[in-house]
């Protein structure tokens, strides 16, 4: 990877919200921090950026695809103090005789590893590919033989990364998908069309999406007349929600599911519905307690929006989400859920006329998230908000009652004129 100095200077920005905390009343707020837009020239590359995608993030790490002139596109990373490449469509496709990339699909990054959906020219240079220090491995590609199943991969969806563990859809010559997950050592089956439905009839037919936290999976699953969230933890499959399962917003059950699911340890977010798209939420699953987080039908007692535009991102027990068709990505990081930052804030000097969040469920970590923020003026660029969580203040001091406060009086009048003497006499001592 080639490390370049950041022309886009960090700048920590004066927009903010404040929460209150249910451990002690203090201010929350966040800053943040450019990490490349449309004035950015591209690393190992000519001119400036032109486009991005929305990033991912890891810790401070942020992971995101950047396009200029010419039909230059890469994957890069804003680690700390510099912006680095991580490939481009000059960079040779691993475990191909010729070659290099020539296209890219968004990009998952953990520490500094980033993992993306890769193409070369041609239908048969498709493949996963994650790159670490060591340098850039095929995890999967068309010459892969698929675990467990017959034949090669013939097509991926965009994979999901944590540590070393790469989870991603792949799909056989007839179409077929199945969920993967290659540790680094094995690539393995986490659900197929030969896995029994937990809680179901009969057997998964489709998968529509997956996310990873270490080496546990979470996946959006389809049967026959059956429709659920999952997860593979341990290598025991287990129903997160499905069509049985009671919506906590509206007490119906859920009639279907939308957007990838995101995982944080056991812990899930999701989207689901219950009473067609009348009753659509964000929900999660923290522990044994189903949650709901935010829905578009009012007096459910949750916060209510028209839509829900991009897949959840969970870290810990937080939630973020975007909302409103690109308008506003909303959180609970660091108290109840608020107004990040959306279409008519002022952001690095210029009004915002949308944002965007990872598609891919990880747009959130820790207590710092990353977007991509769209401006009137045409410019676009990738930040992270970080949280600032301000020191409790001191509480008050209690007024005296009449008859203490007279006593106080004398009691502090006395020492006050045995006191006050040798500091006048110090003031006064000539220098």
């Amino acid at each position: 990877m080639l490390a370049t100095k950041r022309v886009a200077t960090v700048a920590l920005l004066g927009l903010s919200f404040s929460l209150l905390s249910n451990d002690s009343a203090h201010a929350i707020s966040f800053t943040f921090t450019k990490i490349a837009d449309t004035s950015t020239f591209i690393p190992d590359g000519t001119g400036t950026f032109t486009e991005f995608h929305a990033p991912s993030i890891s810790g401070s790490n942020v992971a995101f695809l950047g396009k200029g002139s010419g039909f230059q596109r890469g994957i890069y990373t804003g680690l700390g103090d510099g912006l680095d490449k991580v490939v481009d469509t000059n960079t040779p496709i691993p475990g191909s005789p010729n070659g290099s990339f020539t296209n890219f699909i968004d990009s998952s990054i953990s520490g500094s590893n980033v993992a993306f959906l890769g193409f070369g020219d041609g239908s048969s240079q498709t493949g996963i590919y994650l790159s670490t220090e060591q340098g850039l491995a095929v995890v999967a590609d068309r010459n892969t033989p698929i675990p467990g199943g017959n034949g090669n991969f013939t097509g991926f969806n965009v994979p999901d990364l944590s540590g070393n563990n790469v989870v991603f859809l792949g799909t056989n010559g007839q179409g077929s998908p199945g969920i993967y997950l290659d540790n680094g050592d094995q690539l393995t089956v986490v659900a197929d069309p030969n896995t029994p439905i937990p809680g179901g009839t009969g057997n998964f037919i489709s998968f529509l999406s997956r996310a990873v936290s270490e080496d546990g999976v979470a996946f959006q699953g389809i049967g026959r007349d059956q429709s659920g969230i999952y997860t593979n933890i341990g290598g025991s499959l287990a129903v997160v929600a499905d069509r049985n399962t009671l919506d906590p917003a509206s007490n119906n059950n859920f009639t279907d599911f939308f957007m990838p699911p995101a995982l944080s340890g056991d812990n899930v977010a999701f989207g689901g519905l219950s009473v067609g798209w009348d009753q659509a939420g964000i929900y999660t699953k923290v522990g044994s307690q189903l949650n709901a987080v935010a829905t578009n039908s009012p007096d459910r007692g949750v916060l209510e929006f028209i839509n829900f535009m991009s897949a959840p991102s969970i870290s810990g027990s937080n939630t973020a989400f975007l909302a409103g068709f690109d308008s506003a990505i909303y959180t609970d990081v660091g108290g109840s859920f608020a107004r990040l930052i959306g279409r008519d804030d002022t952001l690095d000097g210029k009004t915002l006329t949308s944002v965007d969040f990872s598609p891919i469920s990880n747009g959130l970590s820790d207590g710092s998230l990353a977007f991509l923020a769209r401006f009137s003026d045409g410019s676009q660029g990738i930040f992270r908000a970080d949280l600032v969580s301000q020191p409790p203040q001191p509480e008050p001091v209690p007024e005296p009652t009449p008859l203490l406060g007279l006593l106080l009086v004398g009691i502090l009048g006395g020492a006050s004129q045995r006191l006050s003497r040798p500091q006048l006499d110090s003031r006064n001592t000539p220098s």
